[in-house]
């Protein structure tokens, strides 16, 4: 992709990590002189942010999405760069961005001189004002009626097919199975571990969620590509997001409201998996259930 852009002009660009079981880590650099350039992202999974947020690098999971917005104050081109974060031991790319970054070019951005200079361009972007995607969304601590763990573990008994065996909690998928029963319009919080070396992409259906916390176990690379796991789905605080990637041996922290203050606060059953396609098709999926709000929190055996 080569995208043409004059100097000072705002560009939005949506990103996805539509790969089936890699990870990206994305970041802007010029060619000129190798140098990272900020960029600023206002939205996470569709959901905008108040204002946009400055990064210089993004490290997302499948399924994860970004509105990006990039300016640029003097021509060249700029290189859009993509490091493969391989879901075993998070090896690969990913370790930039910087000189010695095995990154590579996914794509291209020449800024060119204005037409017409002079021009006004706007306000910096990161003074840029949006509508919070969730409104006034809140969950308070006092909202939580149920905790909820998610232990994605990765077996590997080699007298089984397929092997290894991807599993949740150390089940597979079984769609008559229902994890947990939980009331419409109430939150819970979930807890959700990768027990071994593996990146894991947390989805689930229906309800998005609040980003809490997130601690790294093992993340090989830079101290730039670990921070960036951290914020990409920590900053700014409190994000709403429906999927989020879990570092290899640690472990993230979200609160999820099931329609809470809605009428129509959607009720049946619903999913949640791994995010990467072999890992939810040999089993990392399992099934809950959304009742009415008099309906007490039920965790199966």
């Amino acid at each position: 992709m080569v995208a043409r852009l004059q100097v000072g002009e705002a560009l939005h660009l949506r990103l996805v990590c539509a790969q089936a079981t890699t990870g990206s880590a994305v970041s802007f650099a010029s060619e000129a002189t190798g140098a990272v350039l900020p960029f600023y992202v206002f939205a996470s999974d569709g959901i905008s942010y108040a204002q946009p947020v400055r990064k210089t690098l993004l490290v997302v999971g499948v399924g994860q999405r970004e509105g990006v917005l990039v300016r640029f104050a003097v021509p060249g081109r700029v290189l859009i760069m993509q490091g493969i974060i391989n879901d075993f031991q998070g090896t690969g790319g990913g370790q930039g961005p910087g000189p010695n970054s095995t990154d590579r070019v996914a794509a291209y951005i020449d800024v060119v001189a204005a037409s017409q200079p002079g021009l006004p361009t706007g306000p910096p972007l990161e003074q840029l004002q949006f509508t919070p995607g969730m409104g006034n969304a809140t969950i308070a601590p006092a909202d939580i009626g149920a905790q909820l763990g998610v232990r994605f573990e990765v077996n590997s008994d080699l007298s089984r097919v397929p092997s290894p065996q991807f599993v949740i909690g150390g089940r597979p998928f079984d769609y008559k199975a229902i994890t947990a029963t939980l009331p419409a319009r109430g939150a819970a919080q979930w807890t959700l571990t990768s027990n071994m070396n593996y990146f894991h992409p947390f989805h689930i259906h229906v309800n998005p969620f609040v980003v809490k916390s997130v601690v790294t176990g093992y993340a090989p690379g830079s101290s730039l590509f670990e921070r960036a796991i951290v914020e990409t789905n920590t900053v700014p605080p409190n994000k709403w997001r429906d999927t989020i990637f879990i570092p290899p041996l640690g472990s993230t922290t979200i609160w999820q409201h099931f329609g809470h203050g809605r009428v129509n606060a959607w009720q049946g059953k619903t999913v949640y998996h791994c995010h990467f396609l072999d890992h939810e098709d040999q089993g990392m999926m399992a099934a809950f259930l959304l009742t009415g709000p008099d309906q007490p929190f039920r965790e199966s055996d």
